[in-house]
């Protein structure tokens, strides 16, 4: 096992069509690792045919995510697939995956949660959310729960090597008004930004490349 990538989460717009993705799995007979509910989302998870870990979510409404002391928490329990499946009409149309989806978060194997705060909340400017014990931590912008998770889970695993089948590169969406202080904090924490003709980029503490692009 490597350090790197632990799983892409794909987030679905509604229960509806997480139940829809549950009943083509099941259908096609594609097996399932794991299906959870953590109170601000309920998930599902599956291995592609490369072995990366995908989540698949629906976001429950942010107004009933779980707090303690003002602080959104998570946990793990058991999905309620009754519940999930009951809003599933008997549909025959040919299944379709959702339009909405988006990529919600990724979660990465790390080797140490402290170099991970320093670079990704430190020079960043990711917000911490909330430890996981001693051994994960969630990170977000604006509120929401976590854009990025971070687990040491993998222990002294080795970091995934150049020509291995595992995650090139991510893209950091800045608003433009906020590159500044980004550029900033990079400098003021060592950070190298590297220029490759178009794309400015960063490495992560795993030697993952981040691409900077700039929202308007």
């Amino acid at each position: 096992l490597n350090l790197g990538l632990y799983h892409y989460a794909l987030l679905v717009s509604s229960r509806v069509e997480l139940a829809k993705v549950v009943k083509q799995l099941k259908d096609k007979h594609y097996p399932l690792t794991g299906a959870s509910d953590h109170g601000v989302s309920e998930a599902i998870y599956l291995d592609d045919p490369d072995g990366h870990g995908i989540e698949i979510y629906v976001d429950r409404p942010s107004d009933v995510w779980p707090k303690d002391k003002g602080n959104i928490t998570m946990f793990t329990k058991s999905l309620d697939f009754i519940s999930l499946m009951s809003t599933l009409e008997v549909d025959k149309a040919d299944y379709q995956i959702d339009p909405m989806m988006i990529m919600g978060h990724l979660h990465l194997h790390v080797a140490h949660l402290k170099d991970a705060k320093h670079f990704f909340v430190d020079a960043l400017g990711f917000q911490l959310v909330m430890h996981y014990g001693q051994s994960a931590m969630f990170i977000s912008d604006e509120g929401y729960h976590h854009h990025i998770g971070l687990n040491t889970w993998q222990g002294d695993a080795q970091l995934t090597l150049e020509k291995q089948v595992g995650l090139k590169s991510y893209v950091l969406s800045i608003p433009k008004a906020q590159y500044p202080a980004l550029m900033r904090r990079l400098t003021d924490h060592h950070v190298t930004v590297i220029k490759d003709q178009e794309t400015i980029y960063i490495l992560d503490p795993l030697n993952q490349k981040i691409i900077l692009s700039i929202k308007e």
